[in-house]
């Protein structure tokens, strides 16, 4: 019996290491890998809503098996600017980006570039301590700026900032689109065209007739603003987030940064087109188009959910931390007419989300209070490095675990940009400084 009990505590013991699908990091390690999703517009209300229904299921595993909050936005509400808060953890004030476009004096107009953003971006900060980062396709990175690893900026391929009547500007091919100048060809064959985009796939989001189709691979984009071909936005947006993840998969298996980052934006792109046949009760006497477009908003939630589950098939939890982020959500506000009435309108909303799983979080834990400026102060503080004490955001160190938080607590150093030659950004890496302030701590999330 001794010997039968012996017997059973081995396979016991080999079940259970079998079961662990792998090597976990000590529980208060730095993570192997932090990945940053972002995702442009996406609804927290309405994510919520499509994961009640039993949708959506790989953002109903991050947010059971993470830690979530939503994520409040400030004006100005365009990408470029909620994006350029996110990256610096400063606000508009600081870093200069308050629009999407910008007018040089010579009367260019061009989508608003990193040479305007008057901050550090995280991942120069990071680079400056060290660590390796690949990052794809964000707003406000073209030119693309020196780090220690690679970026791929939003010039890369055709897209809805680049094509837009409003912009005068083209940009040259391969020229200053990534970092290194010579990336851009190593990446070439994962890039997409836009015509890749197939009929089925569209058919997918609309019901479209023989004219819709031409509209979205024939006829020019027109502007983004007056909505003016919102299928070829549709178009170029789907295969610029498409080839987006082809290239941070080829970054990530072939240079194993230690932070990686890739920009969706096909929520965006539909939202202020299609919202309102999502609400047929709020905006009614459309059944035609309502017939057509009723599954429009919720689909591309599907589609981004699917990329989603493809980016955790290459995740270990156990060893990394995933981020989600989006920089706003959308929805219908109701403002008065002249006469006084309310009236519904779909528009952008300054309720955006943040999403972190896996390595040091907690599981089921929701946090309150989060702000656009808090990304940057919380991927430094998940590698061990400190709050440049300018930055106007906070570490959501809430979301860790008790052991992580023991070795990763918050605490300020004296700014980044204190040696930050910004001359030299786009030509050399930023110095690298050890200028911590261990007796200034920064107040961890409630």
């Amino acid at each position: 019996m001794y010997r039968s009990l012996i017997l059973l505590l081995i396979a016991s013991s080999l079940l259970s290491l079998s079961s662990c699908g792998g090597p976990h990091l000590p529980a208060d390690a730095d993570p192997a890998e932090v990945f940053v999703l972002g995702i442009s517009t996406l609804d927290p209300d309405h994510l919520q809503e499509l994961i009640e229904r039993g949708e959506l299921p790989h953002f109903r595993r991050i947010i059971e098996r993470g830690s979530w909050s939503e994520l409040q936005a400030i004006d100005p509400m365009s990408t470029a600017s909620l994006w350029a808060d996110l990256q610096t953890g400063k606000s508009p004030r600081w870093h200069r980006v308050f629009g999407e476009l910008e007018t040089l004096p010579n009367g260019l107009i061009y989508p608003s570039r990193s040479t305007l953003r008057n901050s550090m971006s995280v991942w120069q900060m990071l680079s400056a301590t060290n660590h390796t980062v690949a990052v794809v396709g964000l707003p406000v990175s073209w030119p693309a700026e020196v780090v220690r690893g690679q970026m791929v900026s939003m010039a890369i391929v055709p897209n809805r900032w680049t094509e837009t009547s409003e912009v005068t500007f083209r940009p040259r091919p391969r020229r200053r689109q990534t970092y290194p100048n010579f990336l851009a060809d190593e990446i070439g064959d994962l890039l997409l065209d836009p015509d890749a985009v197939t009929r089925e796939e569209l058919s997918r989001f609309f019901v479209l007739n023989e004219q819709e189709f031409s509209m979205a691979y024939d006829e020019p984009l027109g502007s983004i603003f007056r909505h003016e071909n919102p299928l070829r936005d549709f178009v170029l947006t789907h295969q610029a987030d498409l080839s987006h993840l082809r290239v941070i998969d080829g970054l990530r298996r072939q240079y194993h940064p230690e932070i990686s980052a890739v920009f969706l934006e096909l929520p965006a792109v539909v939202s202020p087109v299609y919202w309102r046949y999502l609400e047929p009760q709020v905006y009614p006497g459309d059944e035609e188009n309502l017939r057509r477009f009723s599954m429009t908003i919720d689909e591309s939630y599907r589609w981004v959910d699917e990329r989603l589950g493809e980016i955790l098939d290459t995740f270990d939890p156990k060893t990394s931390t995933l981020v989600v982020v989006s920089e706003k959500g959308y929805g219908t506000v109701y403002h008065e007419d002249a006469q006084g009435v309310r009236r519904p309108h779909p528009e952008a909303r300054p309720r955006g989300l943040i999403i972190l799983y896996g390595h040091g979080i907690q599981q089921g834990r929701r946090l309150h209070g989060a702000t656009v400026f808090d990304l940057t102060p919380t991927l430094l503080t998940l590698f061990g490095e400190g709050i440049g004490e300018d930055l106007d955001g906070r570490c959501l160190s809430g979301a860790f675990t008790a052991a992580f938080a023991h070795t990763h607590p918050p605490f300020q150093r004296t700014s980044y940009e204190a040696q930050w030659d910004r001359s030299g950004r786009f030509e050399r890496l930023p110095p690298l400084a050890d200028t911590s302030l261990p007796d200034a701590a920064v107040p961890p999330t409630p």
